[in-house]
């Protein structure tokens, strides 16, 4: 299963160095990836399932959960944290 997306802040802006991390099965916090300079990430594994639970985070904004199968050419839009 593949995984990909954009992050971006509130005013379009590209999160370059934002992070995308694997929350579930037997590998939780062991995978993934961070947004290029253009906040496009991109992760493949045979071992993703539909329901695995993904953590996009990115310092001073609040984290945000998805399902891989909500990660597909994603653009998220993160809001930053009180």
């Amino acid at each position: 299963m593949k995984i990909s997306g954009k992050i971006i802040d509130i005013d379009n802006v590209p999160l370059s160095g934002a992070n995308v991390t694997l929350r579930s099965g037997i590998k939780s916090g062991k995978v993934g990836t961070i947004a290029d300079f253009e906040g496009y990430f991109y992760l493949e594994s045979e071992e993703f399932s539909e329901t695995d639970l993904f953590e996009v985070s990115y310092i001073g904004f609040t984290p945000q959960l998805f399902k891989a199968n909500e990660l597909k050419e994603k653009k998220i839009m993160m809001l930053e944290s009180v």
